[in-house]
């Protein structure tokens, strides 16, 4: 069973037909305008009769443009399908697929329902339309590029000492959890002792940015303990995770 969020967000451009009833072309433009618009559409093929008084202009329905709009979506979906998969033989495949009565057959377009065929076709042309291109972005100025200054140790140790705390809050979190665990007394108790490995790191270094000590040696001895002591927590969260 998949479970799915889907957040869309999206800009349309709607236009289209409306069938307009030959008396209400009359009230809304008068009678002279009202009687050419009605000629061009009979023209056209773009109406069709009433069911009850054929061949009556004023009775008779015209398709007229609608406004058009412009829009912008934003949803929020949420879903839950259940999938499933089977061997079809080739009969049943063509039946389920059938362009007829198939189940799944492909869709087709809309009737447009006009008086003639190229009525039809006037009706879907009249629905087609390019989409707009987004506007040209203006060309940015050109930048110089920032010449990048390599980090000083002292920056090196401030990084440091943030993925120092992080990695001492987790291991003592699993320190914690194995607790409860049968046969895992042993690496509790490892992962407390690197969790108090990892602070007394933190507190040197800590110490070290406090009073801007900038002896390379001595820091980089700092790192190389650190790094030997992630070394093994990485293989002990390797194990915890089997």
């Amino acid at each position: 069973m998949k479970v799915t969020r889907k957040h869309t967000s999206e800009s349309e451009s709607l236009q289209g037909w409306i069938a307009v009833n030959g008396r209400d072309l009359v009230a809304q433009y008068g009678k002279d305008k009202a009687k050419t618009l009605m000629d061009k559409r009979s023209g056209q093929g773009l109406c069709y009769d009433h069911e009850d008084f054929p061949n009556d202009e004023l009775e008779r329905f015209y398709y007229m443009k609608k406004p058009k709009e412009m829009n912008k979506k934003s949803s929020v979906t949420d879903s839950a399908k259940i999938e499933g998969a089977a061997n079809l033989d080739g009969d049943m495949l063509r039946h389920l697929t059938d362009e007829s009565e198939g189940v799944f057959r492909l869709g087709g377009l809309p009737e447009g329902h006009a008086s003639s065929s190229a009525g039809q076709k006037a009706l879907l042309e009249g629905l087609e339309g390019s989409v707009g291109a987004a506007p040209k972005k203006k060309a940015k100025k050109e930048e110089k590029s920032e010449v990048v200054e390599p980090k000083t140790m002292l920056e090196k140790a401030s990084d440091l000492m943030h993925d120092i705390l992080a990695e001492s809050t987790t291991a003592r979190k699993k320190s914690m959890a194995l607790g409860a665990v049968n046969y895992a007394g042993e690496l509790s108790a490892q992962l407390m002792k690197y969790a108090q490995s990892m602070e007394k790191h933190y507190k040197v270094l800590q110490r070290a940015t406090a009073n801007k000590v900038e002896d390379e040696d001595f820091l980089m001895k700092c790192f190389a303990k650190v790094e030997a002591d992630r070394v093994w927590f990485k293989q002990a969260e390797a194990r915890v995770t089997k």
